[in-house]
């Protein structure tokens, strides 16, 4: 890694009707992960992460699961998800993201 690399790491989290929560890794791969990163206004994504949340968090819905993009929509708002709010969802599972914001595009 050159010192010009610079990563971006981070929780997954959407405000969805008003209030942030979290999205769930079923069905989250790399390809949601580069929406995001996109989404941010960083190139691409490097990869994918798990976060566990701590106590602070518990408050917070989990909003998405299942979320299905295909690599080419502007926000995981226009990718495919299922909405799963009001269930009891544990957040040990939500997703996260390392985007890349140099010029280089990698494999992914």
């Amino acid at each position: 890694m050159t010192g010009e690399d610079v990563r971006h790491v981070g929780r997954v989290e959407i405000k969805y009707k008003g209030v942030w929560g979290t999205v769930s890794n079923q069905g989250w791969d790399k390809t949601d992960a580069h929406v995001v990163c996109r989404q941010l206004g960083y190139h691409y994504a490097l990869q994918t992460e798990i976060m566990s949340a701590t106590q602070k968090f518990v408050a917070q819905p989990v909003w998405f699961s299942d979320v299905s993009c295909n690599g080419t929509e502007i926000s995981i708002l226009d990718c495919n998800v299922s909405i799963v709010a009001g269930q009891q969802w544990l957040h040990d599972s939500d997703v996260g993201v390392v985007c890349q914001v140099n010029e280089t595009v990698g494999e992914w």
